[in-house]
Formats: C-alpha cells, sequence, structure tokens
C-alpha cells in the first residue's frame, strides 16, 4: 500500500470512529438533564467531550491545520463553549501564550492564573472578566500546536456552568 492510500485509509477509519463516538452520546453523572458526546478532531488533533444538546460549529479554512469549534445552548447565544486549535511557526513561551490569548480577548481583566501540573506540556488555568462576559479557560500547549479551551457566559453566570467546564476540561485529549 502506498503513503497516500495509506494515509487515506486512516483517515476513514478515524471517520468512522467518529461516528461511532458521536453516536454513543453518554449521559453526565454530575447532572440527570446534561447529556455529553465525544467530539474527535484530527486536523485540530483534539478531542474532548461536549454538551450534546448544544449546537455545534467547526471553523476550519480548506487545507489548514488551524481553526475552532464552538457550542452554543440552543436557548442561548450568550454563552459558548470554544476550543481554538493553532500551530505556531516555533514552540511559544507561556509569556506568548498568555499574550496570543489576552490580545482577542478586549479588555480581559483576569482573576486567576495558574499553572496547572502536566508531565511535558504547559497547561495555563485562566478565570476572568470583560464588560460584557466572565470567562474560564484552559491554555494548552503541545510542542508548536496551541489549544484555547474557553467557556465565556453573560456577567455573574459562570457558576451555572462550572459543571460543564470540568467535565470539558477533564476530558480533553491533545491528538
Amino acid at each position: 500500500m502506498s503513503h497516500l492510500n495509506l494515509s487515506h485509509f486512516y483517515r476513514m477509519i478515524l471517520v468512522i470512529m467518529i461516528l461511532l463516538l458521536q453516536a454513543c452520546a453518554a449521559q453526565d453523572k454530575s447532572g440527570p438533564t446534561m447529556k455529553v458526546g465525544m467530539h474527535i478532531d484530527a486536523v485540530l488533533e483534539f478531542a474532548m467531550e461536549y454538551p450534546l444538546d448544544w449546537s455545534k460549529d467547526r471553523r476550519v479554512a480548506y487545507g489548514s491545520s488551524n481553526g475552532e469549534v464552538r457550542w452554543t445552548p440552543q436557548d442561548n447565544d450568550n454563552i459558548m463553549l470554544r476550543i481554538v486549535s493553532q500551530v505556531l511557526d516555533e514552540v511559544p513561551s507561556k509569556e506568548d501564550s498568555l499574550t496570543l490569548f489576552i490580545s482577542a480577548l478586549e479588555g480581559l481583566e483576569i482573576t486567576l492564573e495558574e499553572e496547572l501540573e502536566d508531565q511535558h506540556d504547559l497547561v495555563l488555568h485562566l478565570t476572568g472578566r470583560t464588560a460584557n462576559q466572565d470567562i474560564e479557560a484552559y491554555l494548552l500547549q503541545k510542542g508548536k500546536r496551541i489549544y484555547q479551551l474557553m467557556l465565556t457566559t453573560p456577567p455573574d453566570t459562570m457558576d451555572s456552568y462550572t459543571g460543564i467546564m470540568v467535565r470539558v476540561s477533564q476530558s480533553f485529549q491533545k491528538l
């Protein structure tokens, strides 16, 4: 089998696995009404659970390995779970990763910044707010790839969604 055919074969297997895993959504044990699905993204190189009844919007330019996936509840566009995955030209420092994140959020006031233990990669946990929203985020790095996992809610409503962010962040896997 040539390299091209083998690559195509692996992609087909991955697509089949994605379809099977998404069909096998499980019920959240921390909240009896929240069902979760598994999103596996070979292009953006991550897998994670997400609230199954939220709308999904995947944004990746053709031929690119950078992009994002967004989830919003059916009844509230002011709440968003978002993962941005980018490959940078060189391995970023902790400061560069933080600067990249903050530059995307105008007027961000950080209320918590902590570096979490990981055997090989950088993991930062942040909470903060802007004038219009509360934010909880994890910045993760694997080599030149950086991930921004973020939940945004209207001001003073983040506590209602803490269980979702805990579940999502614990399920996140870099591929």
